[in-house]
């Protein structure tokens, strides 16, 4: 096999820079540590516009070590061959490592992976954001994100109590699915509370507020000028997003930090209560996976998506009682696609058939939707979102129509409901 897989520069008018860098916090918990400790290292790893990129090379992928060691896991889950994810892991990617960031400043996203995941895992999506002028950050738990090597070097194991959880959770995990497509609203809401109690006995649910804290902290941090090479080059405005666990710790990010200006929930569930009925009080965008084509094969019995129909997070981002938020909520449904297909991997599939067809295809959808959201909300440009961002789609999108509530909102009780960060905009 070629060690070499091919990998498109982004179509943004700038290069892409990427370091990694490590963050203590020794006020905090390593709970997943052996044995478990004060202090809290994270690592993380910034994409951004860079100038100049000459005389750097271009990162690859993964490191040997996290192929060998740790990420495979990930891989094998889904069956690729050995070779395969060697050569993934080689792919030399279209950012340049270590290369000064272009001078800004830039508005800051914060990406949480999933659970289990590696903060690398939607790389063509980091790229094709900061080469359109974001700079980008995704964070590595120690012992609780997939394994990694860490800015220092040291490899740092996933933990295996994190997968002694794996039975329990995938039992409580079908109850979530069940939660999110049940025919009737307010059962959604009852089941989806209990569910989430009952995800407090598993890692998934532990360590919802620790990574929800560990995005907050980072970009305080990152705010307060603690890493040279970005230092002075930030705005203060930022938008948060993850996939699947990540999008969930990316809303509650979102609920806690006064400064974030919008949310993206890459086909997340709701694994804590806290959004459960709930506004953010900043605009969400949702894009979920084709639930009729994914599930019905494991069976669950779950209609085909329609613009009439609830989604997937219906229950979630908005208030339980149906009146129209303040700020909107998109909630769409990514025809024909599995859960994956919001990451890399529809262009890293080693088998046809495992992912949506064409995986440039999937790639695009990720990029503009995410991208125009972002560049709507948190740049406030007129981009043409979201009319024209569906239309680019069509063939390959539901936009689920909201279904409010008429009745009117006093402004106290808006007030009383988004006051901080509606005073910030």
């Amino acid at each position: 096999m070629n060690s070499k897989l091919p990998w498109p520069h982004p179509k943004g008018d700038h290069p892409v820079g990427v370091l990694d860098f490590d963050l203590d916090d020794s006020s905090r918990a390593s709970p997943y540590a052996d044995p478990p400790h004060i202090g809290r290292r994270l690592t993380v790893t910034a994409w951004y516009p860079a100038a100049p990129t000459e005389g750097f090379l271009r990162r690859t992928y993964l490191r040997p070590e996290e192929v060998a060691d740790g990420v495979h896991s990930f891989f094998n889950l889904l069956q690729v061959p050995h070779d395969h994810q060697v050569a993934i892991g080689a792919i030399e990617t279209a950012s340049y490592a270590n290369a000064p960031c272009a001078p800004g400043p830039w508005p800051l996203l914060v990406f949480c992976h999933g659970g289990g995941l590696y903060r690398e895992q939607n790389t063509r999506l980091m790229e094709y954001l900061a080469s359109h002028g974001y700079v980008i950050v995704s964070i590595a738990r120690p012992h609780e994100s997939g394994s990694y090597v860490a800015a220092d070097g040291r490899l740092v194991r996933m933990s295996p109590r994190i997968v002694g959880d794996t039975p329990k959770l995938n039992e409580l995990l079908a109850d979530m699915t069940r939660s999110m497509h049940g025919p009737v609203f307010q059962e959604r809401l009852e089941l989806g509370h209990r569910v989430a109690a009952e995800l407090r006995s598993v890692w998934i649910g532990r360590l919802a507020s620790t990574w929800t804290e560990d995005q907050v902290l980072v970009v305080d941090r990152l705010l307060n000028g603690e890493v040279d090479e970005l230092a002075g080059k930030l705005k203060s405005e930022v938008g948060y997003f993850g996939m699947s666990y990540g999008a969930h710790i990316s809303a509650l990010s979102a609920l806690q930090d006064a400064r974030a200006r919008a949310c993206v929930n890459l086909d997340g569930g709701v694994f804590t209560s806290e959004p459960i009925g709930r506004e953010l009080g900043v605009p969400m965008l949702c894009i979920g996976e084709d639930a009729h084509f994914a599930l019905t094969a494991v069976g669950f019995n779950v209609p085909p998506a329609t613009t009439e129909a609830m989604s997937a997070t219906e229950y979630a981002f908005a208030r339980a009682d149906r009146i129209a938020p303040l700020h909107p909520v998109y909630r769409t449904t990514f025809l024909r696609s599995n859960h994956g297909d919001v990451t890399d991997w529809p262009v890293l599939a080693s088998t046809p058939g495992q992912t949506y067809d064409p995986g440039e295809r999937a790639i695009d959808l990720q990029c503009r939707l995410v991208g125009d959201f972002f560049d709507t909300f948190v740049r406030r440009m007129d981009v043409g979102f979201p009319e024209d961002t569906w239309r680019a789609f069509a063939d390959a999108l539901i936009v689920h129509r909201q279904q409010w509530e008429e009745s009117p909102r006093s402004s106290l009780e808006l007030s009383a409901s988004h006051g901080s960060k509606d005073q910030a905009l």
